[in-house]
């Protein structure tokens, strides 16, 4: 169990790559300034919350102690004390508003910029890939990777940071008023972190494979969908099934897995809150009545019933932000691991054009010989300039197509076709015939280079086609898939 745990922790840390954070937050720069506000703000906040709760000693020691037996009190001090107290809640108020609403403009322009990188990636990457990649796979970057994104920087971040502030300024107003009773609410929280540690690495290491399984889940039912009728006319609805079920399993079992060990967390640290408030109301209320001597930053003095009250307050303002730190880790570890898998894609090798041979206007100077032009002729002609730089020739587009002993293989080692041979003179119509898989659309795919050849030539008007840029290339010819798809 002991080894699990510790492999578990491992491939937690290691499911993103180091530069993983560096990269996100280059994206992130440009929100520079916004993020400098978001921050302020968040000290705001916690700083109002620290304060507040610090005001307590005051409000029940300075202004509301002295009116009790009264005959003839005076309200005026504690009205000013209290619109005071209603100031300082209202700036963290405002402030958490503020953070808030700036935070989610961030997250949504950092998304948008990482999308539109994304999908100008994938229109450069070869076919091949989207061959060994199914389109849910792909669809769960967009979508769920993606949202993991959203809801760290939207939330996690956010609540890491503000975490934080809180936890120093909360242990320094603490210590203002008692060192011992902090000292026993920072012995009892250390105890719990150690024991909620391996929770934490557990959990981590089950949400990174929930993103994992989600996305293998939801490649599996793109596939179904697109291959809805070879499922029926095979009668494979049954195995479909079962293999949907398997999938779905899978990801139930890591998102209970990831869940539970999360969720475990919230129950301790209430639990832990509960306690710490009555051990040190006893404490506190035990130092008061025996009249022992407290140390605080401002000195030595006897703890007052305004002292103890704040003091309660700040107790519980302590435990919580700790429990969150808690929490966030695993959604900070899920989003970091959906990072990783994005940036991944966009580091895809691209697809290589090596080509200079370009399709241009042409039209026919006193000999029938093609020369560029600038004008629309609806005549086009191929732009040969050769490698010295010395001439550049023109051949008229034609269309013929020539297949020199050819080779192909998809997977090295599994060759498609070997040794082929075919040519097609400019207006003459040649039918490929063969059964499924004879490599009849391998071949038309093969001429519009979405794959290269092992050995052997094709020629296009007498020129490589290897020598031809892609996009001159396609534009050049005319095809007519077998799966149509209309776009809107």
């Amino acid at each position: 169990m002991e080894k699990a745990v510790k492999k578990g922790k491992k491939n937690a840390v290691m499911s993103f790559k180091p530069d993983t954070i560096k990269r996100l937050l280059s994206y992130m720069k440009r929100y520079r300034g916004q993020m400098i506000f978001v921050i302020i703000c968040v000290l705001l906040s916690a700083l109002a919350s620290a304060a507040s709760s610090l005001f307590i000693e005051n409000l029940i020691d300075d202004y509301i102690m002295p009116l009790i037996g009264v005959s003839d009190p005076n309200f005026s001090p504690l009205i000013g004390a209290l619109i005071l107290m209603g100031c300082i809640y209202l700036v963290g108020v405002l402030a958490t508003l503020f953070y808030n609403r700036v935070i989610m403009t961030i997250a949504q322009g950092t998304l948008k910029k990482i999308r539109d990188d994304m999908f100008t990636k994938m229109q450069k990457l070869p076919v091949s890939f989207f061959d060994s990649h199914t389109h849910g796979e792909i669809m769960s970057l967009y979508t769920n990777d993606t949202d993991t994104l959203r809801q760290m920087i939207a939330q996690s971040l956010v609540q890491l940071v503000s975490s934080v502030f809180t936890v120093v300024a909360v242990f320094f107003c603490m210590l203002y008023i008692s060192v011992w009773l902090t000292i026993v609410v920072v012995v009892a929280m250390g105890l719990v972190l150690v024991i909620s540690k391996g929770v934490i690495g557990k959990s981590s290491h089950y949400f990174v494979q929930q993103q994992s399984d989600i996305a293998d889940l939801n490649a599996y039912v793109e596939e179904i969908i697109n291959g809805e009728k070879v499922v029926k006319v095979f009668c494979h609805e049954g195995k479909s099934q079962l293999d949907f079920k398997e999938k779905n399993s899978k990801w139930e079992d890591s998102t209970q897995n990831a869940n539970g060990q999360a969720n475990m967390m919230m129950p301790m640290m209430n639990a832990l809150g509960y306690v710490l408030y009555a051990i040190v109301a006893v404490l506190g209320a035990y130092m008061a009545i025996a009249g022992l001597m407290n140390v605080g930053l401002t000195g030595v003095n006897v703890l007052t019933l305004g002292m103890i009250a704040s003091f309660l307050t700040l107790a519980k303002s302590f435990t919580n932000p700790i429990s969150q730190l808690a929490n966030q880790f695993n959604s900070i570890i899920t989003a970091l691991a959906g990072a990783s898998r994005i940036f991944k894609f966009m580091d895809e090798k691209s697809e290589t054009d090596d080509g200079y041979v370009t399709l241009v206007n042409a039209k026919a100077d006193k000999d029938g010989n093609p020369i560029e032009c600038q004008e629309k002729t609806d005549k086009w002609a191929w732009k040969y300039p050769h490698k010295d730089g010395s001439t550049t020739s023109y051949t008229w587009l034609k269309g013929e197509i020539a297949l020199d002993h050819v080779d192909f293989s998809y997977v090295s080692g599994k060759q498609i076709l070997h040794d082929i041979t075919i040519k097609a003179d400019p207006g003459e119509k040649v039918a490929l015939v063969g059964s499924t898989g004879a490599g009849k659309t391998t071949i038309t795919n093969l001429i519009n280079r979405f794959y290269d050849i092992d050995d052997g030539k094709i020629r296009f008007d007498g020129i490589n086609i290897t020598k031809i840029k892609k996009p001159d290339l396609r534009r050049s010819l005319g095809m007519v898939l077998q799966d149509v798809h209309l776009f809107t």
